[in-house]
């Protein structure tokens, strides 16, 4: 706030009370988001707490394909308001694809 100039001795205080209240936003993303291997697959999972409050988040993960295994150990990860956490976990396919069958050319 300003001053008068004509009257510097006076002044106005401006007081008020702000409340925040906790909330919780959290994201999390595979990193990268397609995996290509035969054996095995290198993977993060990117979990960020954009609320304001620490969490707890309980991590699953799940191949739609029914085509992947996956080795999250462990399955919770504890994030401070503001930070982000990585986790690795093991991925492999459920079955080696093998060697590719011979052709007949003939």
């Amino acid at each position: 706030m300003s001053k008068p100039r004509d009257q510097p001795e006076l002044r106005t205080v401006v007081e008020g009370q702000v409340t925040v209240t906790p909330f919780a936003q959290i994201k999390a993303e595979l990193l990268p988001p397609n995996l290509i291997g035969r054996f095995r697959g290198r993977a993060r999972i990117a979990v960020d707490n954009l609320g304001n409050t620490p969490l707890t988040a309980s991590l699953t993960v799940r191949d739609e394909s029914n085509g992947l295994t996956f080795d999250l150990q462990p399955g919770a990860v504890q994030i401070g308001p503001g930070r982000a956490r990585l986790r690795r976990p093991r991925v492999r396919p459920r079955r080696s694809a093998g060697p590719a069958p011979r052709r007949n050319t003939g």
